[in-house]
Parts: C-alpha cells; structure tokens; sequence
C-alpha cells in the first residue's frame, strides 16, 4: 500500500514534533498503525518518511547487494544513514530526532511532499526554493525522463 500523492503545510515546535494533518491521517489510516521509518534523503536536504511496510522492502533489495563490496557497503551507510523507527503518538504527532533536524536544517515550516512509496520532509523554504530551481526550463532538463514516461505509457 502506499501513501496517497499529497503535500501537506505543517509546522514543528521546539522538541521536534510535529502535528500530523488530519488528511494524511484519515487517506493513510492502514500505513500509520503499522509505523514508519524515517531517515536523511541521498541526493536533498530533507528527510524521508516510509511507511513500515515500503522500508522493509527497500531493505531488502539493499540486503541482495554484495556484502563483500566496499561500494556496496558505502551505498547501504549512506542510504540508510540516521534511519529511525517512529509512530505517531497519541497527539498524532510524529518527534523527529534532533539529529535530523540539524542535518537538514528543517526550521518550523515543514512540507510534507508525497512520492508515492514515500514522503519528503522539507523546510519549508528550502522547498519553496527547489521546486522554483527545478521548475526553469522543466520541459528541457527533463526531457530524458519525460521520454521514459512516453516508453512506460506504451506498455
């Protein structure tokens, strides 16, 4: 199962938690009893939230990598960097460790950006400012992946 595809305004206090919208409570009801994992993203400066069930898959595609690898090793570290189990408590909030926060200095604004199997924890003007950049000239930097959407279409 996975999350519904929305983006949610919401805002932290000074422990790190935050009020999880009524939305993404009621369309995600199955997903929040079973928990989520939330860690650093690779390639932004935000945070991902799996549900439970997403994690395990990603680990264990991660667990058929060589275990004698060097690359394989780092790539495992560095995708499952500051990984935490977390549930939303009785308040429905979720506390994000203050590790996290610091790493991705995500201030009081928070964007909840879903990508399907996961959502995106962002500052909220850091996001602002990413989706500004990566919206010049979409058509042109993203022809290639436009392309493979034409492809996976024709299936």
């Amino acid at each position: 199962m996975l999350f519904s595809f929305e983006t949610y305004e919401c805002s932290r206090d000074d422990k790190g938690r935050v009020l999880v919208p009524a939305k993404f409570r009621k369309e995600n009801d199955a997903l929040i009893e079973q928990g989520f994992v939330i860690k650093r993203s690779i390639y932004f400066p935000c945070l991902e939230l799996y549900p439970k069930s997403e994690w395990d898959k990603q680990m264990e595609k991660l667990n058929r990598l060589n275990p004698f690898s060097k690359k394989s090793l780092e790539f495992k570290q560095a995708y499952t960097s500051g990984s935490r189990s977390i549930a939303i408590d009785n308040a429905n909030r979720i506390l994000i460790p203050k590790d996290l926060l610091i790493a991705t200095s995500i201030g009081k604004s928070i964007v909840m950006n879903s990508l399907g199997d996961r959502y995106q924890i962002w500052d909220k003007d850091a996001y602002d400012k990413h989706i500004g950049t990566i919206s010049e000239n979409f058509d042109e930097n993203y022809q290639d992946v436009i392309s493979q959407l034409d492809e996976i279409n024709k299936l």
